[in-house]
């Protein structure tokens, strides 16, 4: 449709998704050659492009952001594991704990450190734009970065060490566009690349 995410099993070259605009989220078993309907019993609606990954532990299991996050485990139902949000457009969850996971939409961050059962709001820097990724170093699940939309000058990516309890501006000599995603070397050694609008 319109370029909306998809993703590939890591174990299953066979076995992928993809997602259709507000949701519509279908998975292949045999490489294209049919689709289920894979969000069909999740009685919400998805933002424009809904974010969903795999559980980066345990790749069985799949997170979707719609009005509220859900979670599906093999041929389970979908189980809600979190209050409404509103509609979710950022997702991500800890590669070094999977009970670690931060949502987004808009300038509103959420995140729970108990899998879903308990979940709190919080803030980063002084700019209201959007929060458009959320990074974690993919060995410490206390380091996480996060990039912001808008033209705000020195107001790009923000960085805690310490699990959340505090955050420093990133930015440093970063160009005036907008941070639209931090990726985090897989070795763990502290490299972080952010694409903007002009650029890597």
């Amino acid at each position: 449709a319109d370029g909306m995410e998809c993703l590939v099993h890591p174990t299953n070259e066979d076995r992928y998704f993809f997602c259709t605009q507000n949701g519509s989220l279908r998975r292949t078993n045999n490489g294209g050659d049919s689709f289920d309907f894979w969000s069909g019993d999740i009685p919400e609606s998805g933002a424009w492009v809904t974010p969903f990954m795999l559980d980066p532990n345990d790749p069985n299991t799949i997170y979707a952001g719609y009005e509220s996050l859900w979670k599906r485990t093999g041929g389970q139902n979908w189980i809600q594991v979190s209050p409404a949000l509103s509609n979710i457009t950022v997702l991500s969850i800890a590669p070094s704990n999977s009970d670690v996971i931060y949502v987004a939409r808009g300038p509103s961050l959420r995140r729970t450190l108990d899998g879903g059962d308990t979940w709190e709001a919080f803030t980063i820097g002084a700019s209201a734009f959007t929060r458009t990724s959320i990074a974690f170093d993919p060995v410490d699940e206390d380091i996480i970065y996060i990039t912001l939309s808008g033209f705000t000058e020195g107001e790009k990516i923000y960085r805690t060490l310490n699990g959340g309890d505090t955050w420093e501006n990133f930015s440093m000599n970063l160009p005036n566009f907008p941070a639209n995603t931090v990726v985090l070397d897989v070795n763990g050694n502290g490299e972080a690349y952010v694409g903007m609008d002009i650029g890597i």
